[in-house]
Protein backbone atom coordinates (compact mmCIF):
# COMPACT_ATOMS: atom_id res chain seq x y z
CA UNK A 1 0.00 0.00 0.00
CA UNK A 2 1.31 3.31 -0.67
CA UNK A 3 1.34 5.95 2.36
CA UNK A 4 -0.12 9.78 1.25
CA UNK A 5 0.85 10.63 4.78
CA UNK A 6 3.31 10.11 7.35
CA UNK A 7 2.98 12.09 10.76
CA UNK A 8 3.96 12.44 14.13
CA UNK A 9 1.67 14.11 16.42
CA UNK A 10 2.82 15.62 20.10
CA UNK A 11 1.35 18.44 22.31
CA UNK A 12 -2.02 18.08 24.39
CA UNK A 13 -5.84 17.43 23.99
CA UNK A 14 -8.21 17.54 27.24
CA UNK A 15 -4.77 18.83 29.22
CA UNK A 16 -3.55 15.45 28.32
CA UNK A 17 -0.45 14.78 26.91
CA UNK A 18 -0.80 13.92 22.60
CA UNK A 19 2.73 11.66 21.39
CA UNK A 20 1.65 9.88 17.89
CA UNK A 21 2.67 8.39 15.22
CA UNK A 22 0.20 8.43 12.03
CA UNK A 23 0.59 6.70 8.76
CA UNK A 24 -2.52 7.09 6.18
CA UNK A 25 -2.73 5.13 3.59
CA UNK A 26 -4.96 5.28 0.38
CA UNK A 27 -6.87 1.45 0.86
CA UNK A 28 -7.48 2.27 3.96
CA UNK A 29 -9.13 5.62 3.22
CA UNK A 30 -10.65 3.70 0.48
CA UNK A 31 -11.88 1.25 3.56
CA UNK A 32 -13.01 4.28 5.47
CA UNK A 33 -14.92 5.72 3.04
CA UNK A 34 -17.13 2.16 2.40
CA UNK A 35 -17.57 1.59 5.92
CA UNK A 36 -18.38 5.42 6.75
CA UNK A 37 -18.46 7.60 9.99
CA UNK A 38 -14.95 6.53 12.21
CA UNK A 39 -15.16 3.06 11.08
CA UNK A 40 -11.36 2.52 10.62
CA UNK A 41 -8.50 3.41 12.32
CA UNK A 42 -7.31 5.86 9.63
CA UNK A 43 -10.89 7.65 9.79
CA UNK A 44 -10.28 8.52 13.88
CA UNK A 45 -6.55 8.81 12.99
CA UNK A 46 -6.87 11.54 10.13
CA UNK A 47 -9.59 13.43 12.84
CA UNK A 48 -7.02 13.76 15.20
CA UNK A 49 -4.50 14.98 12.80
CA UNK A 50 -7.29 17.81 11.94
CA UNK A 51 -8.22 18.52 15.36
CA UNK A 52 -4.33 19.35 16.18
CA UNK A 53 -4.68 23.19 15.61
CA UNK A 54 -6.99 23.56 17.81
CA UNK A 55 -5.84 21.22 20.38
CA UNK A 56 -2.33 23.28 21.02
CA UNK A 57 -0.35 20.33 19.37
CA UNK A 58 1.87 20.22 16.66
CA UNK A 59 2.23 18.13 13.40
CA UNK A 60 5.51 17.34 11.91
CA UNK A 61 6.00 15.07 8.72
CA UNK A 62 8.05 11.97 9.50
CA UNK A 63 7.69 8.22 8.30
CA UNK A 64 6.55 5.76 10.98
CA UNK A 65 3.64 3.25 11.54
CA UNK A 66 1.57 3.15 14.42
CA UNK A 67 2.22 1.41 17.46
CA UNK A 68 -0.16 -0.34 19.20
CA UNK A 69 -0.71 1.99 22.34
CA UNK A 70 -1.29 4.48 19.84
CA UNK A 71 -3.69 2.77 17.51
CA UNK A 72 -5.41 2.42 20.87
CA UNK A 73 -5.75 6.24 21.45
CA UNK A 74 -6.78 6.68 18.14
CA UNK A 75 -9.94 4.32 18.23
CA UNK A 76 -11.28 6.17 21.12
CA UNK A 77 -12.46 8.38 18.43
CA UNK A 78 -14.91 5.75 17.18
CA UNK A 79 -18.53 5.16 17.97
CA UNK A 80 -19.25 2.37 19.19
CA UNK A 81 -22.47 -0.17 19.50
CA UNK A 82 -24.14 -1.48 22.52
CA UNK A 83 -24.26 -5.49 22.35
CA UNK A 84 -25.78 -8.74 23.92
CA UNK A 85 -23.20 -11.18 24.91
CA UNK A 86 -23.68 -14.53 26.58
CA UNK A 87 -20.44 -15.82 28.74
CA UNK A 88 -19.12 -19.02 27.55
CA UNK A 89 -17.33 -21.96 29.25
CA UNK A 90 -13.60 -21.18 30.44
CA UNK A 91 -14.93 -16.76 29.35
CA UNK A 92 -12.65 -14.65 31.24
CA UNK A 93 -13.71 -10.58 31.18
CA UNK A 94 -10.03 -9.86 30.39
CA UNK A 95 -10.71 -12.13 27.21
CA UNK A 96 -13.73 -11.16 25.88
CA UNK A 97 -12.57 -7.61 26.81
CA UNK A 98 -9.05 -8.13 24.53
CA UNK A 99 -10.69 -9.23 21.27
CA UNK A 100 -11.94 -5.17 21.04
CA UNK A 101 -9.82 -2.98 23.06
CA UNK A 102 -6.68 -2.72 23.35
CA UNK A 103 -4.02 -4.11 26.01
CA UNK A 104 -3.00 -0.71 27.65
CA UNK A 105 -6.76 -0.04 28.20
CA UNK A 106 -8.09 -3.53 29.64
CA UNK A 107 -8.11 -2.74 33.12
CA UNK A 108 -10.20 -0.01 32.66
CA UNK A 109 -12.61 -2.34 30.30
CA UNK A 110 -13.00 -4.94 32.60
CA UNK A 111 -13.95 -2.25 35.18
CA UNK A 112 -16.81 -0.57 32.75
CA UNK A 113 -18.19 -3.96 32.23
CA UNK A 114 -18.83 -4.92 36.18
CA UNK A 115 -19.60 -1.30 36.72
CA UNK A 116 -22.25 -1.38 33.61
CA UNK A 117 -23.64 -5.07 34.30
CA UNK A 118 -23.65 -5.27 38.28
CA UNK A 119 -20.88 -7.64 38.55
CA UNK A 120 -19.08 -7.30 41.82
CA UNK A 121 -16.07 -9.31 41.26
CA UNK A 122 -14.29 -9.72 37.26
CA UNK A 123 -14.17 -13.34 38.23
CA UNK A 124 -17.71 -14.02 39.56
CA UNK A 125 -19.02 -15.01 35.90
CA UNK A 126 -20.60 -18.25 34.91
CA UNK A 127 -22.08 -19.38 31.67
CA UNK A 128 -24.83 -19.00 30.13
CA UNK A 129 -24.54 -15.11 31.75
CA UNK A 130 -25.99 -12.25 29.40
CA UNK A 131 -23.73 -9.11 29.92
CA UNK A 132 -23.67 -5.88 27.78
CA UNK A 133 -20.56 -4.70 26.14
CA UNK A 134 -19.91 -0.82 24.27
CA UNK A 135 -17.56 -2.36 21.13
CA UNK A 136 -15.97 -0.15 18.32
CA UNK A 137 -18.38 -0.20 15.39
CA UNK A 138 -14.91 -1.60 13.56
CA UNK A 139 -15.03 -4.60 15.57
CA UNK A 140 -19.15 -5.59 15.94
CA UNK A 141 -18.54 -8.32 13.83
CA UNK A 142 -16.01 -10.22 15.91
CA UNK A 143 -18.78 -10.65 18.27
CA UNK A 144 -21.76 -11.66 15.33
CA UNK A 145 -23.17 -8.37 14.56
CA UNK A 146 -23.14 -5.24 12.17
CA UNK A 147 -24.68 -2.01 12.16
CA UNK A 148 -26.60 0.88 10.28
CA UNK A 149 -27.61 4.33 10.91
CA UNK A 150 -30.38 5.17 12.82
CA UNK A 151 -32.11 8.79 12.14
CA UNK A 152 -31.62 11.93 14.31
CA UNK A 153 -34.94 13.81 14.19
CA UNK A 154 -35.60 17.69 13.97
CA UNK A 155 -36.56 18.17 17.98
CA UNK A 156 -33.49 15.67 19.00
CA UNK A 157 -30.59 17.56 16.64
CA UNK A 158 -32.68 21.52 17.97
CA UNK A 159 -32.46 20.18 21.41
CA UNK A 160 -29.04 19.33 21.01
CA UNK A 161 -28.06 22.75 19.55
CA UNK A 162 -29.86 24.80 22.27
CA UNK A 163 -28.19 23.09 25.25
CA UNK A 164 -24.91 22.90 24.15
CA UNK A 165 -25.04 26.75 23.14
CA UNK A 166 -25.76 27.36 26.99
CA UNK A 167 -23.48 24.84 28.26
CA UNK A 168 -20.78 26.88 26.14
CA UNK A 169 -22.23 30.29 26.96
CA UNK A 170 -22.14 29.73 30.83
CA UNK A 171 -18.32 29.10 30.83
CA UNK A 172 -17.83 32.71 29.76
CA UNK A 173 -21.00 34.07 31.34
CA UNK A 174 -20.82 37.28 34.15
CA UNK A 175 -22.46 36.03 36.68
CA UNK A 176 -24.42 39.11 37.82
CA UNK A 177 -26.32 38.52 34.33
CA UNK A 178 -29.87 38.29 35.40
CA UNK A 179 -31.24 38.69 31.94
CA UNK A 180 -29.78 35.59 30.94
CA UNK A 181 -30.77 33.39 33.60
CA UNK A 182 -34.37 34.32 32.98
CA UNK A 183 -34.09 33.70 29.65
CA UNK A 184 -32.84 30.61 30.13
CA UNK A 185 -35.10 29.46 32.33
CA UNK A 186 -37.84 30.70 29.82
CA UNK A 187 -36.09 28.45 26.76
CA UNK A 188 -34.59 25.48 29.06
CA UNK A 189 -35.32 25.45 32.54
CA UNK A 190 -33.23 26.64 35.48
CA UNK A 191 -29.98 25.74 35.72
CA UNK A 192 -28.04 25.08 39.19
CA UNK A 193 -25.44 27.18 37.99
CA UNK A 194 -27.35 30.05 38.70
CA UNK A 195 -26.69 32.63 41.34
CA UNK A 196 -29.79 34.41 41.79
CA UNK A 197 -33.06 33.22 43.38
CA UNK A 198 -35.05 33.48 40.33
CA UNK A 199 -38.75 33.25 40.11
CA UNK A 200 -40.42 30.62 38.35
CA UNK A 201 -42.23 31.51 35.25
CA UNK A 202 -45.99 30.49 34.86
CA UNK A 203 -45.70 27.76 31.81
CA UNK A 204 -43.48 25.16 31.55
CA UNK A 205 -39.90 26.08 29.46
CA UNK A 206 -40.51 26.07 25.85
CA UNK A 207 -38.37 22.97 25.07
CA UNK A 208 -40.36 21.19 28.38
CA UNK A 209 -43.23 22.14 26.58
CA UNK A 210 -42.58 20.85 23.27
CA UNK A 211 -41.61 16.95 25.01
CA UNK A 212 -44.59 17.10 27.14
CA UNK A 213 -46.67 17.29 24.06
CA UNK A 214 -44.86 14.41 21.89
CA UNK A 215 -45.13 12.42 24.90
CA UNK A 216 -48.63 13.44 25.54
CA UNK A 217 -49.54 11.92 21.52
CA UNK A 218 -47.17 8.98 21.80
CA UNK A 219 -49.36 7.93 24.57
CA UNK A 220 -52.40 8.49 22.68
CA UNK A 221 -51.03 6.57 19.32
CA UNK A 222 -50.31 4.01 21.74
CA UNK A 223 -53.56 3.23 23.59
CA UNK A 224 -54.54 -0.03 23.71
CA UNK A 225 -57.66 -0.40 25.44
CA UNK A 226 -59.41 3.20 23.16
CA UNK A 227 -59.50 5.41 25.77
CA UNK A 228 -59.20 8.19 23.76
CA UNK A 229 -61.06 9.11 20.76
CA UNK A 230 -60.17 9.71 16.85
CA UNK A 231 -60.75 13.17 17.88
CA UNK A 232 -58.66 13.61 20.56
CA UNK A 233 -55.79 12.31 18.96
CA UNK A 234 -56.19 14.87 16.06
CA UNK A 235 -56.58 17.45 18.48
CA UNK A 236 -52.98 16.36 19.77
CA UNK A 237 -51.38 15.85 16.53
CA UNK A 238 -52.21 19.31 16.10
CA UNK A 239 -50.59 20.58 19.20
CA UNK A 240 -47.61 18.47 19.14
CA UNK A 241 -47.22 19.47 15.30
CA UNK A 242 -47.52 23.45 16.38
CA UNK A 243 -45.19 22.69 19.05
CA UNK A 244 -42.42 21.06 16.68
CA UNK A 245 -42.42 23.89 13.77
CA UNK A 246 -43.58 27.41 15.95
CA UNK A 247 -42.37 26.42 19.39
CA UNK A 248 -38.56 24.52 18.19
CA UNK A 249 -38.22 27.17 15.97
CA UNK A 250 -38.82 30.23 18.64
CA UNK A 251 -36.73 28.62 21.27
CA UNK A 252 -33.91 27.69 18.55
CA UNK A 253 -34.12 31.75 17.52
CA UNK A 254 -34.06 32.72 20.94
CA UNK A 255 -31.04 29.97 22.10
CA UNK A 256 -29.70 32.09 18.89
CA UNK A 257 -29.92 36.07 19.90
CA UNK A 258 -29.51 35.12 24.08
CA UNK A 259 -26.13 33.19 23.23
CA UNK A 260 -24.62 34.40 20.04
CA UNK A 261 -24.01 30.73 18.95
CA UNK A 262 -25.15 29.85 15.42
CA UNK A 263 -27.84 26.48 14.63
CA UNK A 264 -26.08 24.68 11.89
CA UNK A 265 -23.81 21.69 11.12
CA UNK A 266 -21.08 22.25 14.51
CA UNK A 267 -24.26 20.88 16.16
CA UNK A 268 -25.56 18.19 14.63
CA UNK A 269 -25.96 14.95 15.77
CA UNK A 270 -24.02 12.27 14.49
CA UNK A 271 -26.97 9.59 13.04
CA UNK A 272 -27.25 6.75 16.23
CA UNK A 273 -25.49 3.18 15.19
CA UNK A 274 -28.33 0.51 15.63
CA UNK A 275 -26.74 -2.86 16.10
CA UNK A 276 -27.89 -5.81 14.30
CA UNK A 277 -26.68 -9.72 13.77
CA UNK A 278 -25.15 -10.20 11.00
CA UNK A 279 -27.53 -13.84 9.98
CA UNK A 280 -30.36 -10.91 9.16
CA UNK A 281 -28.23 -10.15 5.79
CA UNK A 282 -28.10 -6.47 6.32
CA UNK A 283 -25.30 -4.12 4.80
CA UNK A 284 -23.92 -1.45 6.15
Amino acid sequence: MRAIGEYKVNGTFNDEAVNLKLTAYRDNIKKSKDKGLKASIITGALTLVMMTSLAGCKMEPKAAVLEQTQIEQVMQLEQTGNIHYTIKRGDTLEEIANKYIGFSKLDAEVEKICRNNNIKKANEIYAGQDINLDVPISKLDIFGYTYKLGETSDLETKSHFITEAFEQAESNLDPNNIMFWRERQYIIGSSSKCPHEIAAPDELPLLVQIFKEVDNLETMQNDQIGFYNEEDIKRQEDITNYCLTEVLDKAVSRTEKLTGKKYGKDYILEPPIKVIPLELGMTR
